[in-house]
């Protein structure tokens, strides 16, 4: 009796180590596991984006350095634009979404 509880665990133990080579080596076999994994949880947008008014120029961190005499050197600098957005989550939750991106012309 004991022998046929052991087969029936060494099998049980082959069977797992089996499903798990089969999805680490071959992932495409099971799409339903990791298609759901890519989707964040998408909530209800109550407003969409909307810009604040609020504007900033940004630089890359290459062309910010500590050397002082550079400080008189051209550089380039970007308009920014903050827009905000107001998302209802699964919950019921209203969060405040802000984002920077990069201005048009028109909002020149």
């Amino acid at each position: 009796m004991v022998n046929v509880f052991i087969g029936f665990g060494l099998l049980l133990i082959m069977l797992i180590a089996a499903a798990f080579l089969a999805y680490y080596f071959f992932p495409a076999a099971f799409p339903v596991f990791w298609r759901q994994a890519n989707v964040p949880n998408q909530g209800v947008i109550k407003r969409d984006w909307v810009a604040t008014g609020r504007i900033d120029f940004a630089t890359s961190i290459t062309n910010v350095t500590s050397n002082p005499e550079d400080y008189d050197q051209p550089t380039e600098f970007k308009l920014l634009v903050e827009e905000r957005r107001i998302v209802e989550s699964l919950a019921g939750n209203e969060n405040l979404e802000v984002q920077w991106r990069l201005a048009t012309l028109r909002e020149l």
